[in-house]
């Protein structure tokens, strides 16, 4: 005998209260059993329309960020930038989307030849505590969706000076969760290098060519998907194997989505 159940659903465009992992909720799926998903982390507009998608920027566009320090090889105690999730516990999660950096004044001195970057995973704590030689500013994420009432409690802290900022050692919980290597030299102004996280695409990085010498392009970091739940936190370690003379001063555009 066949039994039929009936599904019942509510139209609603902003995302609804969270249910806790053990709700039980009526699905769909077809005849052989596959669930029918609508896959809101793939294209980026659902995740616009429910007012899960926030954008971080420095604060006046055209104006760069002061010159950051230079650094030649990877040090754990040398983040420029951190991203941390403060939803309360049972909040949602944090999904990194792309972290774009564009060059205002090129990096100085030496034969550069990429970028390098690593990404740590580990336990949030306060960055004034977390960043013992402080020379960041911090910046709050914007919902991207003038309708809808949700608030990040994300938030984004970056180099902002020439000296360099010193955190702490990561904990013994931490984790290197990331690492890219971007073709691009000391960079033109007017580049953009583009950490993409989750990317499917390999995004292949194009050789020199006399016209790339001069004029501005995107270079693309493909990194793992990042899902950082409350009281987790990002940090990024940038580097430039010999460079000399000076920083990158830049302009920056982070987004992500929480839900």
């Amino acid at each position: 005998m066949a039994f039929l159940q009936q599904i019942q659903s509510m139209a609603q465009l902003l995302l609804p209260a969270k249910a806790p992992d053990t709700t039980v909720t009526n699905t769909r799926s077809d005849g052989y059993g596959g669930l029918a998903v609508n896959t809101y982390l793939n294209k980026k507009q659902a995740v616009a329309a429910e007012g899960t998608y926030f954008v971080t920027t420095n604060p006046t566009p055209g104006t760069a960020i002061s010159a950051g320090p230079v650094v030649t090889s990877y040090a754990n105690t040398a983040g420029w930038f951190w991203f941390q999730n403060n939803n309360a516990p049972g909040g949602p999660n944090a999904y990194i989307d792309y972290l774009k950096i564009i060059v205002s004044a090129a990096l100085g001195g030496g034969t550069v030849t990429n970028w390098n970057f690593a990404v740590i995973r580990d336990v949030a704590t306060p960055l004034s505590v977390q960043i013992t030689t402080a020379h960041f500013t911090t910046a709050t994420p914007v919902n991207v969706n003038g309708g809808s009432s949700l608030a990040s409690k994300c938030i984004f802290g970056y180099q902002n000076a020439s000296a360099a900022s010193v955190n702490v050692a990561p904990s013994a919980s931490s984790a290197i969760v990331g690492r890219a290597s971007i073709s691009g030299g000391v960079g033109l102004v007017g580049d953009e290098v583009v950490l993409d996280f989750g990317a499917t695409d390999p995004s292949p990085i194009q050789g020199l060519t006399a016209a790339r010498a001069a004029i501005p392009a995107r270079s693309v970091g493909v990194l793992p998907p990042m899902s950082i739940p409350p009281g987790q936190q990002i940090m990024i370690v940038p580097w430039w194997p010999t460079a000399t003379t000076s920083g990158l001063s830049y302009e920056f555009e982070l987004t992500h989505i929480e839900r």
